[in-house]
């Protein structure tokens, strides 16, 4: 079935993958394709569902101005789409929390919106901060309150 593992809508890969046991995270890993960084920062030690996210996109935004990070390489215009759906579940996450985050996912937001863009015409552009600058886009991306 579509959208779905084992006959169940398909839930949120964070989420899933902080509910699973140490014994059934490999299952989730090889269903899910979680990257290989997250499952180690995890699985060193029981972590949230929003601590995992925020590392996630915390790593995802650490190189700017240069670019967008998926692993140890830049990010695509599809891993941006996925990186857009943690910070949505980030954000959930932050406001059942309390916590202010509105700078961090702001920042983020604009990166993953248009990282693809610049991407598409960096020849135009010659570089990710000339994009940036060009369309008065965040250099850095804050911390957000933890």
């Amino acid at each position: 079935m579509p959208g779905s593992l084992d006959g169940e809508p398909q839930q949120h890969w964070a989420q899933r993958f902080v509910q699973a046991d140490a014994a059934s995270r490999l299952g989730v890993i090889l269903t899910l394709g979680i990257s290989r960084r997250l499952v180690r920062a995890s699985m060193k030690n029981d972590k949230s569902e929003y601590e995992v996210l925020f590392e996630a996109l915390r790593y995802a935004v650490h190189e700017l101005p240069i670019g967008v990070l998926w692993d140890a390489n830049g990010a695509d215009g599809a891993q941006c789409e996925e990186l857009m759906k943690d910070l949505n579940r980030f954000e959930e996450l932050s406001k059942a929390r309390g916590s202010g985050n509105s700078v961090f996912v702001a920042g983020c937001r604009w990166h993953f919106e248009r990282y693809p863009h610049y991407l598409s015409r960096h020849r135009h552009f010659g570089s990710c901060p000339k994009y940036i600058e060009k369309y008065k886009g965040p250099v850095s991306v804050l911390r957000p309150d933890a």
